[in-house]
This record gives C-alpha cells, sequence and structure tokens, in this order.
C-alpha cells in the first residue's frame, strides 16, 4: 500500500471522487443529484486533512478519508460521545471521517482499512494529537474490534446519513501496538 497524504487539490478531488462512488453511488448514503459534478464533499472538507491510499504496483487509487480538526471545528461525533470523560477536550480529538474503499478493492478491505488507519494515525502523532473519534458504520466498526483497534469509548449506535454508526473513540498511542501486531511500520513504541 502507498500512503498518500492530500498536498494538492487534484489529490483532494480523487479523495471526493472516491467517496462519490462509494457514498452515492453504492452505498446511497448521500443523494448522487448533490453532487453533479461527480465529487462527494461536504461544510467539512475545506479544513479537513485528506488521505489516499494507492496499489503500490500499480498505483491504482483503492480509497480515501479525511481528519477533521476539532480545532478548527465541532467535530460530528462529538454530538454523540463526549471525549472529556477520556481526558481529552473536543478540541484536541479529530475525527476520522468518510472512509471509502472503492468495490474493486473490496478484496483487500483489511488491508485498505489498516492503511487509511495508518496514514491517519501517522498525522495524529506528528500532531501530537492523543485521541481520535469515529462516527463508524457497524461494519467498519466491527473491523475496528477485529483488528484490535484500541477503543476506549463508545456511544450508543444512531442513523447518520442513512448508515447505523456507533460513536466511539480511540487511544492514538495505544494504535502503534495495533499496527506493529499486524506488520505495519509503528513508528512510536
Amino acid at each position: 500500500m502507498q500512503l498518500i497524504t492530500c498536498t494538492t487539490p487534484e489529490q483532494i478531488v480523487e479523495a471526493k471522487r472516491i467517496r462519490y462512488q462509494v457514498y452515492c453511488l453504492e452505498k446511497g448514503w448521500v443523494d448522487p443529484n448533490t453532487c453533479p459534478d461527480g465529487l462527494e464533499s461536504d461544510e467539512y472538507d475545506d479544513d479537513a486533512v485528506h488521505f489516499l491510499v494507492a496499489d503500490h504496483r500499480s498505483g491504482h487509487l483503492l480509497g480515501s478519508t479525511r481528519i477533521l480538526l476539532g480545532s478548527k471545528v465541532t467535530l460530528p461525533a462529538v454530538k454523540y460521545l463526549d471525549p472529556r470523560p477520556f481526558g481529552f477536550e473536543p478540541t484536541e480529538v479529530i475525527e476520522a471521517s468518510r472512509m471509502a474503499s472503492l468495490p474493486t478493492s473490496r478484496s483487500q478491505s483489511h488491508a485498505i482499512f489498516l492503511g487509511l488507519g495508518q496514514a491517519m494515525w501517522e498525522w495524529a502523532i506528528d500532531h501530537e494529537i492523543g485521541a481520535w473519534m469515529a462516527l463508524a458504520d457497524a461494519p467498519v466498526y466491527r473491523l475496528m474490534q477485529l483488528v484490535g483497534m484500541p477503543i476506549i469509548g463508545s456511544g450508543k449506535p444512531i442513523d447518520y446519513i442513512g448508515s447505523m454508526c456507533i460513536p466511539c473513540i480511540v487511544d492514538t498511542y495505544a494504535c502503534a501496538a495495533m499496527f506493529k501486531a499486524r506488520g505495519f511500520d509503528a513508528r512510536v513504541a
């Protein structure tokens, strides 16, 4: 897997194109008529950090995600799960958001999930972010549990953009052991 932090407008367009294919066309969570340009976007995109994962051999894009910064916006997940009881102020956390893998790459779904997770984790470590939140749809939440993601808290399931999601908070620093156990380069012990 090649992990890409989007630094150009073209890369961000590719991330939004993947989201359109998954969120609009495949899942039906977002009305495709609201995205006439074939790019799924919302009010959080301008202040987000976007990521792509590509096949390291072919360069074909496999998936995308983004991080919302609690220091810049009120995170959607904070509306459903308060990070303060876990020792974090809402402005000190980030939110993993709009994770999507293309249907053609689903046979690699665990690797794509871990690759996108590693990209977000590395960014969080580099920026000294102690926790990240997510509104994880039920299958992603189960995958988080399966791979040993260090979930330190979760809330009641909610309907979020048409999918049953579980608000959760993850300990950033504890992720190192999980990535290392799965053969990913965990930079923090």
